[in-house]
């Protein structure tokens, strides 16, 4: 190879590795953006009371039966669930669902179930498929404050619908 070509190929290295740094920054900075959870420092300081609270649901013997199912023809997710505890003292006053995307902001959903005879129902069409997880959100009919939370992972794609707690 001819010397005179040794200048423009130092040239061309170094803009082929701008060029990829230059994507990977574009990449980083339009796709997920790491949060995934708002005030995680105060949430990780109140983690004992978490776990506090979840010893005394066991104690309670409080739990929600979920029989929730994906309709793929109408593509929308029917939530059904029945609140459950052994010893019946506590009342339910409501119960929201927040249907929350990990992997992209703007597309979560806060939904109020209604009371029906069968436990609490409502649907909804997912603006996107993918992964989304849902949180109930349990509050007694004696205070306003969120009592019970449950989580629930579940795959809205048509093709792959997969559902998990």
């Amino acid at each position: 190879m001819n010397p005179k070509y040794y200048p423009w190929l130092f040239v061309a290295f170094f803009g082929v590795i701008f060029t990829m740094n230059g994507i990977m920054v574009y990449f980083a900075t339009t796709t997920f953006n790491g949060i995934a959870v708002e005030d995680a420092y105060e949430k990780g300081l109140k983690h004992n009371d978490k776990l506090a609270e979840t010893e005394k649901k066991r104690e309670q013997h409080f739990w929600l039966k979920d029989n929730s199912s994906y309709d793929s023809k109408s593509n929308s997710y029917n939530i059904n669930v029945q609140p459950y505890q052994k010893a019946n003292t506590i009342e339910v006053g409501s119960i929201t669902v927040e249907v929350f995307r990990p992997t992209r902001e703007g597309a979560d959903l806060n939904i109020a179930l209604n009371k029906s005879a069968g436990g609490y129902k409502e649907s909804f069409t997912p603006p996107l498929p993918g992964l989304w997880e849902l949180r109930y959100k349990v509050t007694l009919k004696d205070t306003e404050q969120t009592t019970f939370e449950y989580r629930k992972r579940v795959d809205l794609r048509p093709e792959n619908i997969h559902e998990s707690m």
